[in-house]
């Protein structure tokens, strides 16, 4: 199951919303509290565009903006190049990470993080040698 957050619009009030897709459907809560769950067949999501969706269930429409429209777009199948540019400098750790399919990779490495992990393996390995030089002198 792929989980979203982001804000729905109901009556000119901005909701924060949790989306659960599943194989079988989509589930929605905000504030801890289920909001909803339809089945496959039972709802239908449209990309407006600029990372707003519409979510259409039980005949009614709500707006649907995801703080990660990049990610929600993959999880609804659409094309990455569909997604918004600016979803990239979102705050990080905003997106709970879905598991990822037999087809999917994941993104190249941040070349900070690449350097933070360098930089931590090198400070490991020295420590290791330090403790055995340590050990035997």
């Amino acid at each position: 199951m792929a989980i979203f957050d982001g804000v729905v619009t109901v009556d000119d009030n901005e909701v924060p919303v949790i989306i659960g897709l599943e194989e079988e459907g989509i589930r929605m809560s905000a504030n801890g509290t289920e909001i909803g769950e339809w089945a496959i067949g039972e709802f239908s999501i449209d990309h407006r565009g600029d990372g707003v969706y519409t979510i259409t269930a039980d005949n009614e429409s709500i707006r649907f903006v995801p703080n990660r429209p990049d990610l929600f777009a993959v999880g609804v199948g659409h094309p990455r190049e569909e997604a918004a540019p600016a979803a990239r400098a979102e705050e990080p750790g905003k997106h709970i990470a879905e598991p990822m399919g037999d087809g999917d990779q994941a993104p190249p490495p941040h070349n900070l993080t690449r350097a933070l992990f360098y930089t931590l393996a090198g400070t490991t390995a020295a420590l290791g040698l330090w403790a055995l030089f340590r050990l035997f002198f």
